[in-house]
């Protein structure tokens, strides 16, 4: 069994005891690089022969991934008081303007749905 995990972050302690839980003896692959478009990702996947894929990457590409039929891992992740997080650092990492944010699990992403409402013009 081989995941690859696309992101420019490598996995935290409490993500790679998760993926070995769910996983027993994977290989994991790591892959930091920026990736170009879709075509580019797929050729990732293909080239290291991977049978699950953790990726954090844009929406618009995620949704391009799925239509391609890759269904990824996601690694959840919640937002907590920095004292939580300072207490169970193996599973928390900071996050842009000072939040921190806990892996609370995988879950496998099926479909990315986006709703619209018409605008209309602003009164005045």
């Amino acid at each position: 069994m081989v995941i690859l995990w696309l992101s420019r972050h490598e996995p935290i302690t409490a993500q790679q005891d998760e993926l070995e839980r769910l996983f027993p003896r994977h290989t994991l692959r790591l892959d930091s690089q920026a990736f170009a478009d879709v075509d580019d990702i797929l050729r990732r996947i293909q080239r290291c022969r991977a049978d699950e894929v953790v990726i954090v990457a844009p929406l618009t590409l995620t949704a391009k991934l799925l239509e391609r039929g890759i269904r990824p891992l996601w690694p959840d992740m919640r937002e907590v008081p920095q004292a939580s997080a300072k207490a169970h650092p193996d599973s928390c990492i900071p996050a842009p303007r000072g939040r921190w944010m806990e892996f609370t699990g995988f879950r496998r992403l099926v479909s990315i749905e986006m709703q619209f409402e018409e605008l209309t013009s602003a009164k005045t």
